[in-house]
This record gives C-alpha cells, sequence and structure tokens, in this order.
C-alpha cells in the first residue's frame, strides 16, 4: 500500500538493514566489532537520498538511498527503482579480509547489500529484481557503484491490488 510519500519510510527500512549487519558496519567503519545498531553511521556515511559533497576529501565509504518513479503498470500500481550508491574513497578501496586476501571494499560492500535484498519480499513492497548496475565517478576521490533494483507493481492507490489482472 505504499504512497510515494512513503519512500522515506522505505529507504529508512533498507538503512537500518545496512547499520544492523556487522559486515557492513566493518567495511564502512573500517573496525571490527562495533556495537550494532550502528544507527550513528544514518547521516554521516548513510543518506537517504542522493548525496555526495564534492568537497568531502575524507576518506570515507558513503551509500546514498534513492527511488526514482518508474511507469504505471495498471491504474493504481508503479514500478520503481531502487539506486543504492556505494562510494568509496580511492585510499580505502582494497581491503584485507579475515582470510588475508586482498578485497575490493567497495565490491564487497555491494555484494553484502545485494544479498540480503535481491529477491527480498521483507520490505513491505514486492520481490525486489536486481538490475544492471553502474559504475560513477562523482568526485574523483571517489569511487562509486549504483546498484539498481526494480520494484515491479508497487501499489500507489492504497487500495487492495488484484496481481493477477496485470500480470
Amino acid at each position: 500500500m505504499p504512497y510515494l510519500s512513503e519512500f522515506t519510510e522505505y529507504k529508512r527500512r533498507i538503512a537500518n538493514l545496512i547499520v544492523n549487519d556487522e559486515l557492513c558496519v566493518e567495511l564502512i567503519t573500517g573496525k571490527k566489532e562495533t556495537p550494532l545498531p550502528a544507527a550513528n553511521l544514518i547521516g554521516r556515511n548513510i543518506y537517504l537520498y542522493d548525496y555526495i559533497d564534492e568537497t568531502i576529501k575524507d576518506a570515507m565509504v558513503l551509500i546514498c538511498i534513492e527511488i526514482d518513479e518508474g511507469y504505471y503498470t495498471s491504474p493504481t500500481a508503479r514500478d520503481f527503482d531502487l539506486h543504492i550508491y556505494v562510494s568509496v574513497h580511492k585510499s580505502l578501496m582494497n581491503y584485507i579480509d579475515d582470510d588475508g586476501k586482498g578485497q575490493i571494499r567497495r565490491d564487497m560492500l555491494c555484494s553484502r547489500i545485494d544479498s540480503m535484498l535481491s529477491n527480498s519480499v521483507d520490505f513491505g513492497f514486492q520481490k525486489v529484481k536486481g538490475e544492471k548496475g553502474y559504475r560513477i565517478i562523482f568526485s574523483n576521490d571517489f569511487r562509486t557503484k549504483d546498484m539498481v533494483y526494480r520494484i515491479k507493481d508497487w501499489n500507489v492507490s492504497g487500495n487492495g491490488l488484484d496481481r493477477d489482472t496485470y500480470k
């Protein structure tokens, strides 16, 4: 039953998923055993809108969560695209995991978030389907991946939706 006005609530749910995950928090903060939930990351490292300050020079990890409206699939439903931008300062891209293997921090974080979101129905909207993502350069100091997920047939009317009618 989501309305456009509820976008922030759904973005907040995704942010809470991230700050309650030990690996995500470790990759964002660079510290092990940070007490969970690490809610203080929201507004500092995790934003509920597409925010990357071009003046930031500090080595840090940033995540932005955004939702774009798509086409109507029926009189009462629309598709939406969920974007999760994972931005990592270039000095933090390399990461040594617990096995002593060299990894790419941004890729590890994207993989972890993807494993929590893909095909999930736990957020109050229909199945989340991963789409083609993109690499973006918002700033010369940060490397960003735009992870894109399609949310199909989001009910925008508040009325019950007969899903069989619009397959």
